[in-house]
């Protein structure tokens, strides 16, 4: 059992961590930064719940983190931050950074370099959803034949099963300067050799411009079999329109997730995300459209 001096202690670090930084990660939630003068309330707060962001301001994140959103990162005070710059339509965007070295520990004891944001839950089989997001790749983001997820649609593997690793069954991934947008699927239930699993490249975007923000929507129906659907808009032209199988033989449909998922490398990176949102519509999730406060 953790002792009160423990849990007082790390309150404290998280404190000091709060007058610095604009997020930080709480057992897998989002703080967001409070005044250090607010101790008791920081200290009542520090392992619980995460706090409201100022009502005053247009923020996109809070209705998504109100059905769930988790953190899953190092936990560094810098893994996951709530920044003001660079912003998308005057709205606070998240900044995603990891370094050399570091990990992110699951609750099951895997280890993957991660520093990412779990948004919701799965999503039912056979049912559509529209994602949109605006993402921001610094100027000087490295560029590297390395592995870079920066949004996927993961479902998890049947271990106990002998499934051998899954990729997402949708993902964005950025290495040598493009982005690209991949497809992983399979027919079978539970697929033990790697062989066995079909992938398809939907889109690659070559010289993928850095230091601007580019908008992102993503239409899918998650079925395993020939009746699913993969839409895809970036800056408001559709670039990707896929019939068929988008997700593995299972019960549930793929969990959306967005931020840094690596190999690991001596170079730093950091990303930034806005506007991101899960709706029914196109309308409903468009990054670029400017919408009132709340929205």
């Amino acid at each position: 059992m953790i002792s009160f001096f423990s849990m007082f202690t790390k309150a404290i670090d998280r404190i000091s961590a709060c007058a610095i930084f604009e997020v930080l990660p709480v057992n897998k939630k989002i703080l967001f930064s409070i005044p250090s003068s607010l101790f008791l309330v920081c200290f009542m707060t520090a392992c619980a719940h995460p706090l409201v962001s100022p009502p005053d301001s247009k923020d996109w994140m809070n209705p998504l983190n109100a059905k769930g959103w988790r953190t899953q990162s190092p936990g560094k005070p810098y893994s996951v931050q709530r920044v003001q710059a660079p912003r998308r339509h005057h709205a606070d965007s998240l900044r995603f950074e990891l370094r050399k070295g570091e990990s992110y520990l699951s609750d099951d004891g895997l280890s993957s370099f991660r520093s990412e944001i779990r948004a919701g839950g799965h999503m039912p089989m056979n049912s559509e959803k529209y994602y949109g997001f605006s993402l921001y790749l610094p100027a000087n983001f490295p560029i590297e034949n390395k592995r870079l997820v920066l949004a996927q649609w993961w479902a998890p593997t049947k271990k106990k099963l002998g499934e051998v690793d899954r990729s997402p069954a949708l993902q964005f991934r950025f290495a040598e300067g493009k982005l690209s947008i991949r497809l992983r699927y399979s027919e079978l239930r539970v697929v033990k050799d790697p062989e066995k699993y079909h992938e398809e490249k939907l889109l690659e975007i070559k010289d993928f411009p850095l230091g601007l923000w580019s908008d992102f929507v993503v239409h899918t129906k998650w079925s395993s079999g020939s009746d699913g659907l993969i839409e895809a808009w970036w800056n408001g032209k559709r670039v990707v329109n896929y019939r068929g199988q988008t997700d593995y033989k299972d019960n549930v449909g793929p969990v959306f997730k967005f931020g840094l998922y690596r190999d690991d490398t001596p170079h730093t990176y950091v990303s930034y995300m806005s506007e991101v949102r899960i709706g029914d519509s196109f309308d409903a999730v468009e990054p670029s459209r400017v919408r009132p406060a709340g929205k």
